[in-house]
């Protein structure tokens, strides 16, 4: 327990220094001061329990002291040094609240001891008082929030059947909702599901009763609606007011209040919330209503983002704009993926996220589904590659973390974070796998040169897409599939051509040419010469 000793007489300081083993008693000497200016200044800095004074001092006397020190903290306790002729002054000071006195003259250390310790077990006392006050103050507040939470939700499943009934409840809850238009507003927390898995239950409700507190306060201030926990992460505001003709006015001061209470949640409590504004309803029968429309307007935080205030009127969800971009966008996609073009898709599924931003006018749900649609596609390559891609992102199922998305800039960034390392997953496999393809198809050409071989045969045979294998194919091989079977064959036929048992146009029919003309004009644009002149050049070599 902390002690200040004040005493404008050095001496006197010294005397109470050494008069005790203040330690060995829990207490503890902070600081010594020389009047009461001084000792004002160290109250602030040590906040001390019991500061021991002297009254005559000079720049300021104890009893000032005493006052302007109570009126910063009441709980400080004040044991007054006095002399014989201090006595008016004595009086003065329990006035003000010291708790005893002492005189300096006849001062015996177990004096000072005995009221020191009989000062610090009323402390104690004190401050257990105080805790258990508080406990009940917490206690009927919560019970409080609780009862006026079940009115709530009385209200929104009909419990409550007819209006004096709810007039009855708000009257003996003391609630501000007897006029008979209503604005709701639904507060939810941000990433709710995120924040509850950090923290542990005893935090949870904590913290909604610190916002709870905060919502409390700001409608006091405004004299205006009532808070009520609707759901865990969800607060729900409901204002009533006397005429349709203020409720521009109303719409205004709501917004305004909303914006202070999001700030200060944010600023004291490090925590985001999202507002949905509703519209005006008459009638207490009507809150239920009003209540789904404060929940829909939450919707579009999606597109405005965290710690946002969204209002119902301004809704513009169209199912007609989802064709259009559906279209233009998602099926561009689909085929590009098909090629594994991902160039493509990745261009497109950025145009396709700028018009959504821009417009605004797709419901969260309706994109999301999009996206799993192209996320299932894409599994599909998964699964023919042995790529399982649900936990490529980490542990947590991709699809599972897209619903989980809040904002339309969260679910872009995961989407382009996953297509990202999807791509060089695959790309890992597929320099495997491809090289393993190539050559099957390289090895088939040189056994069956002389069939009609095409592209198309071969991607079936590896099962890849016909763009895409004669696309790899160039790339692993440096030429083209049909220049690939050409060579395979002229070298066949300068082959056939040394050993000079067969003769031209045979040669031709045995690599894959029934025309002996376009046999030989392809044998010349690759060799130089004619097949006849080349087997001329081997015979006299």
């Amino acid at each position: 327990m902390k002690i200040l000793i004040v005493d404008d007489e050095l001496l006197v300081r010294i005397a109470l220094k050494s008069m005790i083993d203040w330690s060995a008693y829990g207490f503890e000497l902070v600081g010594e001061a020389g009047d009461g200016k001084e000792a004002l200044a160290m109250i602030q800095q040590h906040q001390p329990e019991i500061v021991i004074t002297d009254i005559a001092m000079p720049h300021m006397d104890g009893l000032e002291l005493i006052k302007q020190s109570r009126e910063q903290d009441p709980a400080i306790h004040f044991l007054i040094l006095s002399c014989h002729n201090d006595f008016e002054y004595v009086r003065e000071a329990l006035k003000l609240g010291a708790c005893d006195y002492l005189l300096k003259l006849s001062m015996q250390p177990s004096d000072l001891l005995r009221i020191l310790q009989e000062l610090k077990n009323k402390i104690i006392e004190e401050e257990k008082k105080s805790k258990k006050i508080l406990h009940l103050k917490t206690q009927l507040n919560e019970n409080l929030n609780v009862i006026r939470k079940n009115v709530f939700l009385d209200v929104l499943k009909n419990n409550i059947l007819n209006a004096s009934d709810f007039q009855n409840k708000i009257e003996s809850l003391n609630l501000r909702l007897a006029h008979p238009y209503f604005l709701l507003v639904v507060l939810k927390i941000d990433n709710y599901q995120k924040l509850r898995h950090e923290n542990d239950l005893e935090s949870d409700k904590l913290m909604d009763y610190a916002i709870l507190n905060i919502i409390n306060e700001v409608l006091n201030g405004y004299d205006l609606g009532e808070e009520f926990q609707s759901a865990d992460g969800e607060f729900t505001l409901l204002v009533s007011f006397e005429s349709e003709v203020r409720s521009s006015a109303i719409y205004q001061q709501v917004q305004i209040i909303i914006g202070e209470i999001l700030q200060l949640i944010r600023d004291i409590l490090n925590i985001s919330l999202s507002a949905g504004i509703s519209k005006v309803a008459k009638g207490y029968k009507n809150i239920k209503y009003i209540y789904e429309q404060g929940l829909a307007s939450l919707s579009y935080g999606f597109y405005h983002g965290a710690n946002s205030i969204n209002v119902f009127n301004e809704l513009k969800w169209n199912e007609a704009a989802y064709d259009c971009w559906h279209e233009k966008y998602y099926s561009t996609m689909i085929a590009a993926l098909e090629a594994l073009d991902f160039i493509t898709i990745q261009y497109n599924l950025n145009n396709m996220f700028l018009y959504l931003k821009r417009e605004k006018n797709t419901h969260p749900s309706v994109v999301k589904k999009t996206i799993k649609e192209l996320l299932f596609e894409m599994k599909k390559i998964g699964v023919f590659y042995d790529l399982n891609i649900e936990m490529l992102l980490g542990e947590q199922d991709i699809f599972i973390r897209v619903d989980q998305c809040e904002t339309i800039d969260e679910l872009e960034h995961l989407i382009k974070n996953f297509i990202a390392v999807f791509v060089k997953n695959l790309d890992t496999i597929r320099s495997q796998t491809d090289r393993r393809e190539i050559n099957m198809i390289k090895d088939y050409v040189k056994a069956n040169f002389s069939k009609d071989i095409t592209i198309g045969q071969m991607s079936k045979m590896v099962n890849m897409n016909p763009d895409y294998l004669s696309h790899l194919f160039k790339k692993e091989t440096g030429i083209g599939f049909s220049e690939y079977i050409t060579d395979i064959r002229m070298e066949k036929a300068k082959d056939y051509l040394e050993k000079g048992m067969m003769k031209v146009y045979e040669v031709g029919d045995q690599v894959g040419y029934s025309n002996a003309n376009y046999f030989s004009k392809i044998f010349k644009q690759k060799v130089g010469v004619t097949p006849g002149e080349y087997a001329n050049m081997k015979k006299t070599v």
